[in-house]
């Protein structure tokens, strides 16, 4: 969140989100960089599974000639 503060006369602004996170992320997934930049673990739960194609013995297919 980020809210605009006024020193003179005090005022105090909207708070506004900066961006979204999904609510079912604990708030310890998250860390602030020394230089102010915000870091978030989102974890892929969404994601389509994709297949895995695993090659065996593959050098014997690179030195084959077809």
């Amino acid at each position: 969140m980020s809210v605009g503060v006024q020193a003179h006369p005090l005022e105090i602004g909207k708070a506004t989100a900066l961006f979204a996170l999904p609510s079912s992320l604990p708030w310890t997934d998250f860390d602030v960089t020394p230089d102010g930049r915000f870091i978030a673990i989102v974890p892929l739960q969404y994601a389509a599974a994709q297949p895995l194609t695993v090659i065996v013995d593959w050098p014997s297919l690179a030195n084959r000639k077809d």
